[in-house]
């Protein structure tokens, strides 16, 4: 079985003769590479910045380093997200991914440890120089000396929009002495009280009810766009289309559109036109490098290039087929985007890691372009000694369904410490229950650190890891040697998957079943179709000539019904008070469709209650 070891402390220093670091971490199966990642990013001086294939990997990635913080835990973890539209699109993207991406774009210059995550077909985007950011940018604080008609000028000129009732990043209402504000960047609103020309006070208010509850000091103000829009900006954009496009400007065009001072969907693709030197070699646009503090650490996950390929590709096709919209008039890929060649020019001043979750070798070290890690002595270091797990599925076709996990939890081979990890606090007391029946009975713990420094041998956590793997923790000692084993290897991976698929679904899912072992006879279940019945068992039956397994369902009146095991997902758990005297549905009959409608229009009665509430409060507020 392939391994890698290393001390998760990785050299960011260019060597004597300031050539950068190329290295690579080898074989690290399943999550471990997150792990890796974490810990480096924790015992290291300088920030890393994880570039992925794709935006599903950036997700996964960033979901599983934000669930390995604890709660005394500062390391800052940003994901710089994409904006979820295609090249030359004509839709917007929403408010809250520009918030999202001004506020990680904010905070870059200043970051002195953590982990940003971004998409390589992101990074591949020109973005807003940075001198745009750093001006744009403004402290408010209480006390200060505002006059309230300015600052509301101020606020359209950078493009926020005047609202009746603040809702969403990038609004603005004022009522009287009263100024509410929702920051980009901002995870809450704020409401400003003044007091003539003096800000007098500063809360968070809920922008649900619109009441104010807790106070502070000050608020960081970001502009409203990645590009201004004030009337130089607008001149501007006027000035450079009209250079660009030579040809007679449509009435129906973009440029009418900017010029009455109206942002259409899709602005975005005209970026470029908002500041200055559009045509010279040196456009005023930047890209993320220029954003990173010299001794960032670049962390690569996944085949960029190919993923480049395509996407230029993609850029490519649409660009030759929308160019001759008169209305609308594109760009040249190239003041847009980067090219491959451009976009690795860009990195190339950075020390890099290149990680590779599989390759079968056993050389860990060797050369310039492999990993050296120094073995500095830090507390948060995690020595790694990884391997993948093997095959421990639960499989209810089995005498034995268990067999596998017991080998592996009793095998002197393997480590004595497991943790099983479960996606949420619901799916954990299914898993509880799970290996209950074979008598397994995991400690609950907080988290994977938690675990690691108790002698307990077995316990469960609440993680977004997804694949498991073994390692050693805090030394190569036996006893230190912990596998993660999440719900993936208990109950197969493509359960997993095929409920994703289904999430369509009206089913809670913390009370999914993923594997037919979680089933016990006599349980009440719940089909989403026909109600509450009982699970007897599994029963094979032959159907047009196809043998096939399915789930035996008792209801009322001993009637039967029979499920394909393919369709699992159309199970849930029933979640009564006292299971062993559920009430089982008529099969045949409307009770069950009667039970939900009833439940919906109770749904829908509390909603249309607290929402005449929430009115009246606003009313008198």
């Amino acid at each position: 079985m392939s391994k890698t070891s290393c001390l998760l402390t990785p050299t960011l220093a260019k060597n004597k003769t300031t050539t950068v670091d190329k290295k690579t971490w080898h074989n690290l199966p399943g999550s471990s590479a997150s792990m890796a990642l974490y810990h480096g990013a924790r015992s290291s001086d300088a920030p890393i910045v994880l570039i992925t294939h794709d935006t599903p990997s950036a997700l996964k990635l960033s979901q599983e380093l934000h669930s390995l913080r604890t709660d005394d835990d500062d390391l800052p973890i940003y994901l710089f997200p994409d904006w979820e539209t295609l090249p030359y699109d004509t839709f917007s993207p929403h408010q809250d991914i520009i918030s999202q991406r001004l506020a990680t774009l904010y905070q870059l210059p200043r970051l002195k440890k953590g982990i940003v995550i971004v998409p390589v077909t992101t990074l591949a985007q020109r973005l807003a120089p940075k001198q745009y950011i750093e001006a744009n940018s403004l402290m408010i604080n209480k006390g200060d000396k505002k006059e309230l008609t300015k600052l509301k000028q101020d606020l359209e000129a950078s493009g926020y929009r005047c609202v009746e009732q603040v809702m969403e990043h990038g609004e603005f209402s004022a009522r009287g002495a009263i100024l509410d504000l929702f920051p980009m960047g901002s995870n809450t609103p704020f409401r400003l009280d003044f007091f003539d020309d003096e800000i007098d006070d500063i809360r968070l208010f809920d922008p649900e009810n619109q009441r104010s509850n807790a106070q502070v000091d000050n608020i960081n103000l970001l502009p409203a766009h990645e590009f201004p829009t004030d009337k130089a900006a607008i001149s501007l954009f006027r000035s450079q289309y009209r250079e660009l496009f030579k040809s007679s400007i449509d009435k129906e065009s973009i440029y009418h559109q900017v010029s009455n001072g109206i942002l259409p969907p899709g602005i975005e693709y005209y970026l470029p036109l908002f500041f200055e030197n559009i045509q010279s070699e040196n456009q005023n646009t930047n890209t993320l490098c220029d954003y990173l503090a010299p001794n960032t650490l670049i962390a690569i996950s996944g085949d960029l290039d190919t993923s480049l390929q395509q996407y230029w590709q993609d850029i490519e096709y649409r660009y030759d087929n929308r160019r001759y919209d008169p209305t609308r008039p594109l760009l040249p890929p190239q003041q847009l985007f980067l090219s491959q060649e451009s976009l690795y020019a860009a990195l190339k001043p950075f020390a890099r890691v290149t990680i590779v979750p599989n390759q079968e070798t056993e050389q860990v070290v060797a050369n310039d372009e492999i990993l050296a890690l120094e073995k500095k002595k830090k507390s948060s270091a995690i020595y790694f000694d990884v391997t993948a797990l093997p095959d421990l599925t639960i499989d209810h076709k089995l005498k034995q369904p268990f067999e596998l996990i017991n080998q592996f939890i009793n095998s002197k081979d393997t480590p004595n410490k497991v943790l099983f990890i479960a996606e949420s606090q619901g799916r954990r007391e299914s898993v509880l229950e799970l290996l209950a029946r074979d008598n397994i009975k995991p400690k609950v713990f907080n988290s994977i650190a938690e675990f690691i420094e108790t002698d307990e041998p077995l316990g469960i956590s609440v993680n977004a890891l997804n694949q498991g793997f073994t390692f050693q923790a805090k030394g190569s000692a036996k006893k230190n040697a912990i596998a993660l084993i999440t719900e993936a290897e208990l109950l197969g991976d493509h359960v997993r998957q095929s409920r994703r698929r289904n999430q369509s679904q009206d089913i809670e899912t913390d009370a999914i079943f993923k594997n037919l072992a979680e089933l016990s006879i006599g349980q009440a279940v719940v089909h989403i179709e026909h109600g509450i019945g009982r699970y007897l068992g599994l029963q094979t039956l032959e159907t047009g000539g196809i043998t096939t397994e399915f789930l035996m369902l008792s209801y009322a009146n001993d009637a039967k019904l029979y499920v394909p095991v393919a369709s699992l997902h159309l199970i849930s758990r029933y979640s009564g008070a006292d299971a062993d005297h559920a009430p089982l549905h008529k099969l045949g009959t409307d009770t069950w469709s009667k039970a939900k409608q009833k439940a919906a229009e109770k749904v829908r009665d509390v909603a249309a209650e607290l929402l005449d509430i929430y009115a009246k409060r606003a009313s008198n507020h």
